[in-house]
């Protein structure tokens, strides 16, 4: 507890989000000892750090306690992997990717039952943005708490969201707990050949009755994230951060290549002018040209042929 308080800078903003800061050390920090408990099966946060940021999913209260360990930009931010141990054992799902940005907050969310766990980008559950994912027919460990730390000459920037944050969507999918209700037995079987995500596949956890993951998660995605925070009373330097994502993917979205603008294209290209006054300028100005150079090369040639005569 007391070397947690050292490493970390802790504090609340307006009472729905938790930030701090994890240096370069192989060494799990409990989220339960920062105020951050696991309910409903499902955390998300933002993490800004250029590689290995680790996250565990732990069976009692330390880092020695059995635990599922998942790695987000490994291997110099080009690999992430979910590993049954921590850092000795194979991976048990990995995917080559570019995921992390040391100058950019990047949003991620983790989801688990009775057998699954699910990875994927942004704040809000949905199938298309998973990217890790890994059943085991036998079940998981009950997770009772979870750690992170930053290591290989990386360190990190987190935000913890506190679940009023993400009500709707840990309530209304409290059966499918945000992709990760339990697979049906035909679903286990074809997850060695087929790993598509599909709603049709998905189960709850807590019933044997089928449960289609609804195309909405969240009642408020449909306007958007911008509704919650307005509602926030953040300051300009918080949306920046709580934004940044969405920022830097606008200024890529407006950028324009120099060479593809117009007022470059018309430094290199003439525009066509179908009047006929600039037509016959033109003319005009193509026989004022010729003339003077076709008298030249004429006077040439009658000097030539006068030489070649009176030999």
């Amino acid at each position: 507890m007391f070397l947690t308080l050292i490493i970390l800078f802790l504090f609340l903003v307006n009472g729905e989000d938790i930030h701090y800061t994890t240096p370069n050390r192989q060494k799990y920090i409990i989220l339960s000892n920062l105020g951050i408990t696991l309910t409903n099966g499902f955390i998300s946060f933002k993490v800004k750090a250029k590689n290995d940021v680790h996250f565990a999913l732990i069976s009692g209260s330390t880092e020695d306690d059995p635990l599922y360990e998942i790695v987000i930009g490994g291997w110099g931010n080009k690999k992430s992997v979910i590993r049954t141990f921590k850092q000795q054992s194979p991976p048990v799902d990995s995917k080559e990717k570019t995921f992390l940005d040391e100058g950019i907050f990047k949003a991620f969310w983790i989801s688990w039952n009775d057998t699954t766990i699910n990875v994927g980008n942004g704040l809000e559950a949905a199938c298309e943005t998973v990217f890790l994912e890994w059943t085991n027919p036998n079940g998981l460990l009950q997770i009772l708490n979870a750690g992170i730390y930053t290591y290989y000459e990386s360190t990190g920037e987190w935000i913890f969201y506190k679940q009023d944050v993400i009500t709707a969507i840990t309530t209304q999918t409290e059966k499918t707990i945000a992709l990760s209700s339990q697979m049906t037995t035909e679903r286990t079987s074809q997850m060695t050949t087929d790993r598509t995500c599909t709603s049709s596949q998905m189960t709850t956890d807590r019933t044997s009755q089928p449960t289609i993951i609804p195309s909405c998660l969240c009642p408020c995605s449909k306007m958007g994230k911008w509704s919650n925070l307005q509602s926030q009373n953040l300051t300009k330097e918080e949306l920046a951060v709580l934004l940044a994502d969405e920022i830097e993917a606008i200024k890529k979205e407006l950028a324009v290549e120099k060479k593809s603008s117009s007022k470059y294209i018309r430094t290199i290209t003439s525009s066509p002018d179908d009047r006929k006054s600039s037509k016959s300028m033109g003319f005009g100005a193509i026989v004022f040209m010729c003339v003077p150079l076709a008298l030249i090369v004429m006077s040439d040639i009658l000097n030539l042929y006068l030489y070649f005569t009176r030999r």
